[in-house]
């Protein structure tokens, strides 16, 4: 069973800058496609259970590298990225959950 912890932006953005992150916007595609952390992928929540096949590829090389997975949603009332994170902790994967989301993000003017 994979590990969950937490990022902060301070945390995430130092991981970005760095190429150490992989980033997974859990959010509706739609609202992905408003606007996301540059360089996540897109993989809803409510999908999560027929599109993670699809992407698990990206997950093990992300992983290989030595990279952090980082789950984000909207904002931090949003439980999506936590529900995501318990999902992939059950297939064995460790991973962070940016609780600030995109909004934060975009906020910071990042």
């Amino acid at each position: 069973k994979g590990q969950i912890s937490q990022v902060d932006i301070g945390t995430l953005f130092q991981l970005r800058g760095e190429g150490r992150v992989f980033l997974v916007d859990v959010r509706p595609a739609f609202f992905f496609s408003l606007g996301h952390i540059p360089g996540s992928i897109s993989l809803p929540l409510k999908k999560f259970d027929t599109e993670f096949p699809a992407v698990r590829s990206e997950f093990e090389a992300a992983l290989g590298a030595d990279r952090v997975i980082v789950l984000y949603c909207t904002n931090a009332k949003c439980p999506d990225g936590l529900i995501a994170a318990g999902k992939l902790s059950k297939l064995g994967y460790s991973t962070s959950v940016y609780k600030g989301g995109w909004k934060e993000w975009q906020d910071a003017g990042l």
